[in-house]
């Protein structure tokens, strides 16, 4: 009797009132709009029931209950139609020999194109790998096996490679003068004002200082310097043309002194030439191959020059019409690189 006037006062009843409206509106929506969880790993694994429901079946034939059916399988089923089963194993495999500083702009390189479906880096001497299409060397590992071998720091040791290992020599290629090239033409674009696309150059013979410059097939749009400047890139010339290929024969040089090594730009030309070999792409790159019979050179070695390079390798190398002076500094540079390769111990 004393407690009656006391709940009647008080707020008490306000809030039994809401309570019981909440716990009925749980309730509805509980029974409206839960659907079963889907199974899970553990529930497989510990041999449970296939989720506990709090509701309706997701997995019913309506097609509300469809609409929010979470389970993957389900979903795969109906927006794929399958027709056959993909490739999970990509032929397209690159090996990286040597994690360093070249190694590592290499895989970079090739992350940012995306052009290969597995990378693997090795950096331990004399390990023998099988499943690459294309790998990419510049340290001095002989026991290896694959489709291809791309040498980036190595001077001349591309015919020991194939003496180990016995195959096409179409298939062995260094960078080369890719790289010279590719400053070579940026440098005479850059004085030109327009873009390196637009020039037509090329740097042969050896990736040092040797290599030859090609002043008689610079062109922009069809136009040949020489036709304008018929002594272009000689000491002679008035506007002093042969300083870009001077200093393009320091650059390497300038840049390791400046940074202490040379990686990005070389990472850069080897995912080029990589791209062109797994595309098929028949892209015209200078790089280094058998020179054998090639403007009067007569020792059996590897220097840059034009080549075609497409899923088989170096497919053709380009016979260009260089002047007798320039023939002269080819097989000069082929001499130079030849005493050193005459020194090495093929065991």
């Amino acid at each position: 009797m004393v407690l009656s006037p006391l709940l009647l006062n008080s707020l008490l009843p306000i809030c039994l009132r809401n309570l019981t409206c909440v716990t009925l509106t749980r309730t509805f929506v509980r029974n409206r709009y839960t659907r079963t969880l889907p199974p899970t790993i553990l529930k497989t694994i510990l041999g449970r029931d296939k989720g506990k429901s709090f509701g309706k079946d997701a997995t019913s034939d309506s097609g509300v209950q469809r609409a929010i059916n979470f389970v993957s399988p389900c979903l795969r089923e109906e927006l794929l139609c399958k027709m056959s089963d993909p490739v999970r194993d990509s032929a397209h495999k690159v090996t990286i020999v040597g994690a360093g500083m070249v190694g590592v702009a290499i895989a970079n390189s090739l992350l940012f194109q995306v052009v290969y479906s597995f990378k693997f880096f090795m950096d331990k001497s004399f390990i023998l790998i099988m499943s690459s299409s294309i790998m990419s060397i510049h340290k001095n590992l002989i026991n290896y096996k694959c489709d291809f071998f791309l040498i980036m720091d190595i001077m001349s040791s591309s015919i020991i490679f194939i003496q180990k290992n016995l195959i096409n020599y179409k298939c062995v290629l260094g960078s080369g003068t890719y790289l010279d090239s590719a400053r070579f033409r940026y440098m005479i674009a850059d004085r030109l004002e327009i873009a390196p696309s637009s020039v037509q150059a090329y740097i042969i013979g050896e990736h040092g200082n040797s290599m030859v410059p090609l002043w008689s097939g610079v062109s922009v749009a069809g136009v040949q310097f020489r036709d304008i400047i018929p002594n272009i890139g000689l000491e002679t010339d008035d506007e002093k043309w042969f300083e870009i290929s001077n200093y393009v024969i320091k650059l390497g040089a300038t840049v390791r002194c400046l940074k202490g090594y040379t990686n990005t730009a070389i990472g850069l030309s080897a995912a080029n030439i990589i791209t062109a070999i797994l595309r098929n792409s028949q892209t015209i790159i200078p790089v280094s191959t058998l020179v054998q019979g090639h403007h009067d050179v007569c020792h059996d070695m590897f220097l840059s020059l034009p080549c075609t390079i497409g899923e088989n390798g170096i497919t053709q190398i380009i016979r260009m019409h260089i002047t007798e002076e320039e023939k002269k500094l080819f097989q000069s540079s082929a001499e130079t690189v030849h005493k050193v390769q005459k020194d090495l111990k093929i065991k």
